[in-house]
């Protein structure tokens, strides 16, 4: 893993993390899975609450906003792992493997 500095707007102040990040964020009925590299391209994979649709966001260049340290670190109530976000990624890759026999 790769350790990095990086400057947040959260008070204008630097914050170290090992790369890749992982985040969850729930939201409602639904929760957002994200992956950050160390490159600071990410991607966002939200499958709703029955696993039949899925949002994907692809980011070139993350952007360390006004949110919470925690969130964009992953840490606290948005902590999740390589393994969770793997778990994402393959039944991503099974919906559109069904989709595609179809």
């Amino acid at each position: 893993m790769l350790r990095r500095e990086m400057l947040t707007a959260v008070e204008r102040k630097k914050a170290a993390s090992a790369f890749p990040i992982y985040r969850k964020h729930l939201l409602g009925n639904y929760t957002t899975y994200t992956r950050i590299d160390e490159d600071l391209r990410a991607i966002s994979i939200t499958p709703d609450k029955n696993g039949k649709l899925y949002s994907l966001e692809i980011e070139d260049e993350y952007v360390f906003d006004s949110s919470p340290e925690d969130y964009h670190l992953g840490r606290g109530a948005y902590e999740s792992s390589a393994e969770e976000f793997q778990g994402v990624v393959k039944s991503l890759t099974m919906a559109i493997g069904g989709f595609s026999r179809g």
